[in-house]
């Protein structure tokens, strides 16, 4: 199964985009500043930049800065489902980001000061999951 959402996820934006389970990215996007390896602060939080680039502490699970290119937001509906079913008792629409052979996926809990409660989990190109980061796991 795993292998047939790695389809999915990879065909370049054949399928119709329908947002009911692939959730839009929010203006200044945590996720994809995490995947261009840019700080990605929630608001009221303080401290320096280098403390919110959240991927550069994974460099030792293989994930590394990849070319604008191999970055992108998986709008496939069925991958989208099918992710949210097997990682929450109730689906919610997560947004899936590709970076290279990695993907990561958010159900999108806020970051922002004061309690920040979110969670991303990394999976490889087998759908197999690799880590995940956040606050309040």
């Amino acid at each position: 199964m795993f292998a047939m959402l790695l389809v999915l996820a990879t065909a370049g934006g054949s399928a119709p985009s329908d947002t009911t389970w692939c959730a839009p990215p929010r203006p200044a996007e945590p996720l994809l500043l995490d995947a261009h390896f840019l700080p990605a602060r929630g608001q009221g939080r303080t401290g320096p930049d280098s403390e919110y680039i959240n991927l550069a502490g994974l460099l030792g699970t293989g994930i590394h800065r990849v070319p604008e290119d191999s970055i992108a937001v998986v709008r496939d509906e069925t991958v989208c489902h099918n992710i949210a079913k097997q990682l929450f008792r109730t689906p919610v629409p997560v947004l899936i980001v590709r970076v290279g052979r990695f993907f990561l996926v958010d159900d999108q809990h806020s970051r922002d000061a004061p309690h920040p409660f979110w969670e991303v989990m990394v999976f490889d190109e087998h759908w197999k999951g690799v880590t995940s980061y956040g606050e309040g796991q």
